[in-house]
């Protein structure tokens, strides 16, 4: 209901349950949230409400008794943060440095000693790692060789350790992650950028490849593409088409760029086509 003064001013006089210049706000206090005694305090033109506490009392609703152990014995320890969660519980939010229930101990993960991408936890005083698959210590600082223990690589297979992990590198005609499958030349394709793959021999094949093809860089070799000599079955990327017989050196009928091995397999040595 609008109320007008003599002067022509006027204000809203609501009903009951509402409140605001306008009365467009329900009264907050409608139903009391406060506990404990508390006293609902609304505040008119934003609609809200806050609690006024009766004596030995506390929080947002008013309840916390004062009695409560963070306002008796403040156990959160260097400049932790009490959180009551309870009439009786509570939590601590540490400072950075610091960690445990009441922030007791120094953060031992601070100083970051695991290392090789290893997860830190602190436990009291002391730091745990857990490690990465392929790496052990106490600080995940050792590298397992996995090579160690036989029968990774099959068909003949050597395995190479190397951080974290291990490779196979296959003996000719085999392939894959383990050497366990056999190498057939052109299933799958080794040919890229629409290259046209035919085998020419049980362990070689030809890449018969579109032409204008623009050559990628080859790091450290400028603008001077060059055969490869290698051991074992390589992927090739390059203009022109090329072979490869066993352990020789390719042949080709344009330029060699580079080349991604399969096996893995070793590089020799790098050398004019």
């Amino acid at each position: 209901m609008c109320v007008t003064y003599h002067n022509g001013t006027g204000y809203c006089k609501c009903p009951e349950g509402f409140l605001g210049e306008y009365c467009q706000h329900r009264d907050p206090c409608e139903k009391n949230r406060c506990q404990n005694g508390g006293t609902c305090v609304a505040q008119a033109m934003l609609g809200k409400a806050t609690c006024r506490c009766a004596s030995g009392f506390t929080g947002e609703d008013c309840q916390y008794s004062t009695s409560h152990p963070c306002f008796v014995s403040r156990p959160c320890l260097n400049g932790g943060t009490c959180h009551m969660l309870s009439r009786d519980t509570y939590e601590c939010t540490c400072q950075v440095g610091f960690t445990g229930k009441e922030c007791q101990w120094t953060d031992a993960c601070l100083s970051h000693p695991c290392a090789n991408g290893s997860t830190c936890t602190t436990v009291a005083n002391q730091f745990s790692c857990k490690c990465l698959t392929g790496f052990t210590g106490q600080k995940c600082e050792t590298d397992v060789n996995e090579c160690d223990i036989p029968g990774h690589c099959q068909h003949g297979g050597t395995c190479l350790n190397l951080p974290g992990s291990y490779q196979c590198q296959c003996l000719q005609g085999f392939t894959g992650q383990y050497c366990d499958s056999l190498y057939v030349p052109c299933a799958p394709s080794p040919c890229v950028n629409g290259g046209t793959c035919r085998q020419t021999g049980d362990f070689t094949f030809e890449c018969n490849c579109l032409p204008g093809k623009e050559l990628p860089s080859v790091p450290g070799l400028g603008d001077k593409p060059l055969a490869q000599e290698v051991v074992g079955v390589a992927q090739l990327l390059f203009l022109g088409s090329a072979r490869k017989k066993g352990s020789e050196n390719f042949v080709w009928g344009g330029l060699l760029v580079r080349e991604e091995f399969y096996g893995p397999t070793v590089v020799h040595k790098l050398s004019r086509g």
